[in-house]
C-alpha cells in the first residue's frame, strides 16, 4: 500500500499549525480553543481550511493541490483568503492566482465544442435508428452495441462523478492523468488523517507543545529544502 513519507507529514504537521494559529483554531499557548471562545462551526471550518491548504502545500507541483488552494481562496470569506495568503506567501499565490483564471477560460472555451458533439451524437443516433431494415442478425449486433453504449454511458458518469470529487479533475481531460493525479490525491489524504489523528491524540493527552513544535519546525526545513 502507497503511503506518504515522513518528511511529507511533517511539512504538512508544520504547516498545519501555522494555519490553525491564523484560523484562530489554536490559542496562543498551543491549547485548542474551546467552544465557548468560538463558535464551534467556524472552528471546524478554520481546521478543515487549515488541513487542506497544509496538505497542497506539503504535496505541491501537483495540478490538484494548486486547484485546492484555489477552490479555498475561490470560496468567497474573506477569513479564509486571509489564512491561504499568509501560508502560501505572496509569490506562489499570484501564481496560483493566475492559473485559476487559465482554468476558467479553457473550461469556457470547451463548453461549447462539447454541446456540439452531443448534438452530433443525438442527430448520428436517430439516423441511425431509422435504417431498420436489416435481417436478425443485424438485430442481434444493435443488441451488443447498445449493451456497449449502457456500459461506456455507466463508466462516464462514474468518471464524471469522480472528476467532481478530485479538486482540478473536471479540467483533466486526459483520463490516465487524471486517475495519476486521484491516486496521488487519495495518498496525500490518507497522509493528512494519520497527522490529523496523532494531533489529536497529542491533545487529547496533553502532551508537551515543544515536542510538536520541533516537528513543526523539522517539517518546515524539509519543505524548504
Amino acid at each position: 500500500m502507497m503511503q506518504r513519507s515522513n518528511s511529507f507529514k511533517q511539512s504538512l504537521l508544520g504547516h498545519m499549525l501555522v494555519g490553525l494559529r491564523l484560523g484562530g483554531a489554536w490559542g496562543r499557548f498551543g491549547k485548542v480553543v474551546s467552544t465557548t471562545d468560538a463558535i464551534l462551526v467556524e472552528r471546524k471550518e478554520a481546521v478543515k481550511v487549515s488541513a487542506d491548504v497544509a496538505m497542497a502545500l506539503a504535496r505541491g507541483g501537483a495540478r490538484w493541490s494548486n486547484a485546492l488552494i484555489s477552490n479555498i481562496y475561490g470560496g468567497g470569506k474573506e477569513k479564509n483568503k486571509l489564512v491561504v495568503r499568509s501560508m502560501v506567501g505572496c509569490s506562489r499565490f499570484q501564481k496560483l492566482r493566475f492559473q485559476r483564471l487559465v482554468a476558467k477560460l479553457q473550461q469556457c472555451r470547451r463548453g461549447p465544442t462539447r454541446r456540439r458533439m452531443v448534438e452530433n451524437k443525438k442527430i448520428l443516433k436517430r439516423i441511425l435508428r431509422r435504417r431498420k431494415t436489416w435481417s436478425n442478425n443485424t438485430t442481434i449486433i444493435n443488441h451488443d452495441r447498445n449493451a456497449k453504449c449502457v456500459a461506456k454511458n455507466i463508466t462516464k458518469k462514474r468518471l464524471f462523478v469522480l472528476k467532481s470529487l478530485v479538486p482540478g479533475g473536471q479540467a483533466m481531460d486526459d483520463e490516465l492523468f487524471f486517475l495519476g493525479e486521484t491516486i496521488d490525491y487519495i495518498i496525500s489524504l490518507r497522509a493528512q488523517v494519520d497527522v490529523m489523528r496523532s494531533l489529536a491524540r497529542s491533545v487529547d493527552s496533553k502532551s508537551s507543545l515543544p515536542t510538536m513544535l520541533s516537528c513543526s519546525r523539522s517539517g518546515e526545513s524539509v519543505d524548504r529544502g
